[in-house]
């Protein structure tokens, strides 16, 4: 039988529900560990044996598992966790975004602030304050909602079509923001 869990990034333990959190899971067919490796297995493992995978999900009340995003994407902005596919997932919903990919940038004081890269609809224009209103008016926590928007004609993407936010990082995380 296979357990899993969502896990909190910042304590470890169990994410309330619906909250993003690790996935952390035991079974017959899960990675049981390194060879060798203690410094890597005790990072990888919980103390009670789960394997943690670095993918962010969130777990119904019905135990089912919906995939929000990688650890390594997380965004710290003020002590607060923010998934990335979380935010990008509700800003594609507004109907001039044609693609969005949400990236973190450094801030002295938070951290990081929240920045939203989006290619538009043919025609369309989107503003940062229409951006910030509309995921406002879908209930989005005030903390989650960028701070910056990029508008680009195409997001770069690898040759297996995945947005490269590496790329993105590199070329806005110099700006300085307000």
């Amino acid at each position: 039988m296979t357990q899993f869990r969502a896990l909190d990034p910042e304590t470890g333990k169990d994410a309330a529900p619906g909250q993003p959190g690790e996935l952390a899971v035991r079974g017959p067919s899960v990675f049981a560990g390194y060879l060798d490796a203690d410094v890597i297995n005790e990072r990888s493992f919980t103390t009670d044996g789960l394997f943690c995978t670095g993918d962010l999900v969130t777990i119904g009340a019905d135990r089912s598992l919906r995939y929000v995003g990688r650890l390594k994407d997380m965004i710290i902005r003020g002590g607060q966790n923010i998934s990335p596919a979380e935010v990008e997932l509700i800003i594609q919903r507004h109907p001039s975004v044609y693609e969005v990919s949400v990236i973190g940038l450094s801030h002295p004081e938070r951290g990081q602030e929240v920045c939203a890269v989006a290619s538009l609809k043919t025609g369309a224009t989107l503003s940062l304050e229409e951006l910030q209103q509309f995921m406002r008016d879908q209930g989005v926590a005030r903390y989650k909602i960028p701070e910056a928007l990029e508008i680009v004609e195409e997001l770069p993407k690898g040759p297996s079509g995945k947005i490269l936010k590496r790329s993105l990082r590199d070329r806005y995380d110099t700006r300085k923001l307000g």
